[in-house]
């Protein structure tokens, strides 16, 4: 009696694997024959070494500018670098996808 049992559970088993069944809204067939995941390269994150070129770019730009524009176009040029290299931080802050 075990052994008609374990023929009819295989038997059942086997129509199963034989069937086309969806879970949640994909079939058997389609996960086969989907095409593989697309392949990000893999690169440097220059946007994200930007303080390696501001930091140093604002104190040059100090020197840079003493004595050749009057000291409110300084204070302009000091103001609008600072501006810029935020607005950038902020860009790239508000892209990062890790937490």
């Amino acid at each position: 009696m075990q052994e008609d049992q374990l023929n009819a559970w295989c038997l059942k088993v086997s129509l199963l694997l034989q069937e086309r069944y969806t879970i949640m809204g994909v079939s058997d067939a389609d996960v086969f024959k989907a095409p593989p995941p697309a392949r990000r390269e893999r690169l440097a994150p220059w946007h994200k070494m930007s303080p390696l070129f501001w930091a140093p770019a604002m104190y040059c730009m100090r020197f840079a500018v003493r004595g050749r524009v009057d000291a409110a176009t300084q204070h302009k040029i000091f103001v609008g670098m600072t501006l810029l290299a935020l607005s950038h931080a902020g860009f790239v802050m508000s892209r990062d996808s890790t937490t």
